[in-house]
């Protein structure tokens, strides 16, 4: 193609797109700028999700669109990742660049002034742009509204063996099922008092049930904390617990479906009285005095870009907040249309937690 007919073709795509011609001269400049000098950088260092999907992802499909730059990836839970952080600042120490976890993490981040805002790091008129995001104030979970970006929008209820439990029994109690005395000693959850996969769901919990139904659910109903995610989903595999409180069960018993085991998982509802709207470990966030500035913005980018939050949909099977990603969640967790959820991971909602969180502990005696 001639420069002068790429040249047309690039006014055209952005008067429809909605973009001034210089502006889209502007942005690809800076662009194309900021990939250079990532390049030289040569790395860009984060701690992400331990969803084994996504990094898979981003792992196979990085070094095809930026072979220049090495992506550094590390998994740290949030309490350890942030002694580090604070042990490494404090002895004058900048080694990471940014996060791609939990909303915590960045939340408590940027209170302690280690975070810049996100929103000046966009560079791409894709990802610059509100409207995609469903608009910066549901987007952002930091009060502030820049500095911690939720990438993902699915819900997160309790899951059930349907194969053990018919499907109309939890259509006729939704939450209070798991007050039912015949899932005595057959409900697990994962460790809500500590940063993991059980913990957000608390709140809806609390708010649905009361101290009065969490007490029931918790003593009388004998549930079974777990501190190992894959332990928990190992026993719901062998059908020794028939009700989960805590990750994604489709995605987390893959394994077992791969080697034949035949499991039919489903969620225990899409109402807010049975479930909260999640980020679940997509939230990014970019440290000040990163050694790496550019590899970062780069990553930040391209993460956020349609292609890839499509791609990072499709391999977690968690929706994306981007609104011309198309839903990958089966319709039991896609939100109803004109309701209003509970959203745990906001900072707007964390004295909540916290109050849920309380009564949890008060009844396991903790």
């Amino acid at each position: 193609m001639s420069a002068s007919v790429l040249a047309a073709a690039t006014v055209v795509f952005s008067t429809v797109a909605g973009i001034n011609p210089a502006s889209a001269e502007d942005w690809k400049a800076k662009w194309a700028k900021t990939i250079a000098a990532a390049e030289k950088e040569g790395i860009v260092v984060l701690n992400v999700q331990t969803n084994k999907n996504f990094r898979n992802y981003i792992s196979k499909q990085w070094p095809i669109d930026f072979p220049k730059i090495k992506l550094s990836l590390t998994t740290q839970r949030t309490n350890q990742f942030l002694a580090r952080i604070r042990t490494e600042r404090k002895a004058g120490k900048y080694l990471w660049d940014g996060g791609y976890a939990g909303a915590s993490a960045g939340l408590a981040l940027y209170k302690e002034g280690a975070i810049d805002p996100l929103r000046d790091e966009f560079i791409l008129p894709e990802v610059n742009d509100p409207k995609v995001w469903g608009g910066w104030a549901n987007a952002f979970f930091d009060k502030p509204g820049k500095y911690v970006l939720s990438t993902q929008n699915y819900l997160k209820a309790p899951w059930y063996n349907a194969d053990m439990i018919p499907r109309a029994k939890v259509e006729k109690y939704g939450i209070k099922l798991l007050l039912d005395p015949a899932y005595k000693g057959k409900i697990a959850w994962v460790e809500p008092l500590r940063s993991s996969s059980g913990q957000s769901i608390s709140l809806v919990l609390y708010k649905s049930l009361g101290e009065a139904g969490l007490r029931k659910l918790i003593v009388d109903n004998k549930v079974t904390f777990f501190s190992s995610q894959n332990t928990m989903v190992d026993r719901m595999a062998r059908k020794q617990f028939l009700i989960s409180i805590g990750p994604n069960m489709i995605q987390q018993s893959a394994r077992f479906r791969k080697a034949g085991v035949i499991l039919n998982f489903r969620s225990l509802g899409n109402s807010p009285a049975d479930a909260e709207s999640s980020t679940g470990g997509g939230s990014i966030y970019a440290f000040n005095r990163r050694p790496h500035p550019n590899a970062f913005r780069v990553f930040a980018n391209w993460v956020l870009n349609k292609k890839n939050a499509a791609g990072i949909a499709k391999e977690t099977g968690n929706g994306s907040r981007r609104t011309d990603v198309a839903p990958v969640d089966p319709m039991e967790r896609r939100p109803i249309p004109g309701a209003t959820y509970t959203v745990t991971s906001h900072e707007k909602n964390k004295a909540d937690l916290m109050a849920a969180l309380a009564v949890i502990r008060k009844i396991r005696g903790k």
